[in-house]
């Protein structure tokens, strides 16, 4: 085995004191789709991961929510998936409809489908804190994860849900976890405390022409 072969066995057998954070953000498609990729492939390596949604809810029924369904029973073991939004958050609806009983938001997307928001903010702002809150349970808890994945945390910091500093004091606290963060509009101090920045930027989107999301794919 020559010098350089002894290097990078090395450099793979070396642990730091910290877990690693993964950033993925952008406007582009595939970030939760990266992290999720991630995902498989630490379970794969023996890993255990933890996996916590702030805007997806369990009522998608999104094929994520399926996954272990797929597993060995000594890989589901190893796998949990938290669910903990109410869904779309609008914050500036085109329409909007609120009584004592209904809160009903809706928008309009690129390719003229509107997206409704059933939740007072209030609602969405619980949501997140609960999110959030679990996501410290696990790092504190007697055996974390070695994968932590936050996904759409960045979504909830630029919509005002979450403190940007509570996302960084988690991130302080993760010891020996490695922590993926997903979302749109990453902040300058997240990206400045990641350890990895991927930006994903959209070139085309079938949305663009009218093309819905298509389960298997997209959700």
């Amino acid at each position: 085995m020559n010098n350089s072969s002894v290097q990078i066995k090395a450099n793979f057998a070396t642990k730091s004191s910290n877990g690693l954070i993964y950033l993925y953000t952008g406007e582009g498609k595939g970030k939760t789709s990266a992290a999720f990729g991630a995902a498989a492939r630490a379970l794969s390596a023996g890993w255990r991961v933890s996996w916590v949604a702030f805007y997806k809810e369990s009522a998608w029924d999104i094929s994520e929510s399926h996954f272990a369904e797929q597993l060995s029973r000594e890989c589901q073991k190893r796998w949990e998936m938290f669910l903990l939004g109410k869904g779309f958050f609008i914050a500036k609806p085109e329409q909007e409809l609120t009584s004592k009983d209904v809160s009903l938001k809706v928008a309009t997307t690129t390719a003229n489908t509107p997206v409704v928001d059933t939740h007072v903010e209030n609602e969405h702002r619980l949501a997140a804190a609960a999110a959030l809150t679990k996501a410290m349970e696990i790092l504190d808890s007697d055996f974390p994860p070695q994968v932590l994945v936050i996904d759409e945390v960045c979504n909830a910091i630029a919509d005002n849900l979450i403190e940007e500093q509570e996302v960084l004091n988690l991130i302080e606290r993760r010891g020996q976890t490695h922590i993926i963060l997903t979302g749109r509009f990453a902040s300058a101090e997240l990206i400045a405390a990641a350890d990895l920045v991927t930006e994903m930027k959209k070139i085309k989107h079938p949305y663009d022409q009218g093309v819905l999301a298509i389960k298997g794919l997209d959700f």
